[in-house]
């Protein structure tokens, strides 16, 4: 099935980010986040994607928690946030 619009919520321990350490907002980070979930869910989409224009943005300076991070693929764009129970949320927007 194909989505204008698919979201996907999971959990960082769920996610093997490079290095295995903490997700730390870096376009590696995100990259994994991104499939991880995808694959785990039932988002039907060719992996891997092809990554680009990546940006990362604190949409309320001195609020860690409003962090938001914007990448594009070849498939569509993303955005990832994290919220204070750390769930990731990755949200799918369609080309169009």
């Amino acid at each position: 099935m194909h989505y204008d619009t698919f979201v996907i919520q999971t959990h960082p321990d769920e996610i093997e980010f490079p290095g295995n350490t903490d997700f730390d907002w870096s376009l590696e980070h995100v990259e994994a986040a991104i499939e991880q979930a995808i694959s785990k869910s039932e988002f039907q989409v060719t992996l891997p994607l092809s990554f680009q224009d990546y940006s990362l943005l604190e949409v309320n300076p001195n609020k860690p928690w409003s962090k938001v991070g914007y990448i594009e693929s070849n498939v569509g764009y993303f955005f990832v946030t994290q919220a204070l129970t750390d769930h990731i949320t990755v949200t799918y927007n369609r080309w169009d």
